[in-house]
């Protein structure tokens, strides 16, 4: 699988996903098939890195879209946020590129696992999206890429760590919660198999289909948020 292919079942399973935000409920269709969207997100990231040629390019653009992404993100997540702060995906994203940039360039292996752990905490602490775990899935992408098996394992326990930590209570009574969480974390999971058939090239591209691809997350969160408000509220 390409790049381009990659991006495409992204694109299909974050759509999915969102529109729960527009009927208010989570289904066994949007939660489950939603959870292939950010890991494979995340590996596009640490590809994208591997293979930009212009760094700053590469994160400006992140940042732009990331505040373009913003405004459109809270009109179509607020009733679901309960007052709290939140930073969209590509925040998420962009945090993850920077961790890998600094792993890079880093001389000392032990300072750049440190930073990148730092940065991670700091995705928490401004409650971006997926926060401190979407870091260190992006960086895990990146530094175990030449260590495919290693890589699998460690980003499937993130993936179910990820789910995991949404469990109130493990404890009989509380089965059926554990039940769906660890359901949503096999599905994420799931996301390491078109993963595991990626063959290295880019696909279908330009810099139209580059740009339709970042433009597709702000575009069709500000479609859901319109359509919630004209026919669903």
């Amino acid at each position: 699988m390409s790049v381009f292919v990659l991006k495409i079942i992204a694109c299909i399973s974050m759509f999915i996903d969102h529109t729960r935000f527009i009927i208010g409920k989570e289904t066994l269709i949007n939660g489950y098939i939603g959870r292939l969207a950010f890991p494979l997100y995340a590996f596009l990231i640490a590809e994208g890195y591997t293979h930009t040629k212009n760094f700053s390019l590469y994160l400006g653009r992140m940042f732009l879209f990331a505040a373009i992404s913003q405004l459109p993100a809270y009109l179509l997540f607020k009733p679901f946020l309960h007052g709290e702060f939140y930073l969209n995906i590509f925040f998420t994203l962009l945090l993850g590129l920077i961790a890998i940039r600094f792993y890079d360039r880093a001389k000392v292996k032990t300072f750049s696992i440190i930073g990148v752990l730092l940065i991670a905490v700091i995705a928490d602490l401004i409650h971006a999206d997926y926060g401190m775990l979407g870091v260190l899935l992006i960086a895990s992408f990146y530094i175990l890429k030449n260590n495919k098996r290693t890589m699998i394992i460690v980003t499937s326990l993130i993936l179910l760590l990820n789910n995991l930590i949404n469990v109130t209570s493990f404890t009989a009574n509380n089965f059926v919660q554990i039940k769906h969480y660890l359901a949503l974390a096999a599905c994420a999971i799931l996301s390491l198999v078109p993963i595991s058939f990626y063959n290295g090239k880019l696909g279908k591209s330009n810099k139209y289909i580059k740009f339709a691809f970042y433009l597709f997350y702000p575009i069709h969160l500000f479609a859901f948020w319109i359509i919630r408000i004209a026919f669903v509220s």
